[in-house]
């Protein structure tokens, strides 16, 4: 009798960010931070946007979003984000 192993799964599983909208209620998801609402195009701030700001004074407004690897659960504002 012989014992089938199955095949060690080798790909990464990403962290999906879901943010809830302050003015219309709607969710988001990405594996980035929203830059806007998907619903009523409500532009948001990304998160430790003072610390960003103040640290990197000469970097593009855009540039300051980060990708969902880069977030801990500390990052996040409770209630309006969810980090999957």
């Amino acid at each position: 009798m012989t014992t089938k192993t199955k095949p060690k799964k080798t790909e990464k599983l990403t962290k999906v960010i879901i943010k809830k909208c302050h003015v219309c209620g709607a969710l988001t998801e990405s594996e980035n931070e929203i830059e806007r609402c998907a619903k009523c195009n409500k532009a948001f701030l990304p998160l430790k946007y003072f610390n960003k700001i103040h640290e990197n004074q000469n970097t593009q407004f855009k540039d300051l979003f980060s990708s969902s690897e880069d977030i801990t659960d500390e990052d996040l504002i409770k209630g309006i984000y969810v980090l999957w």
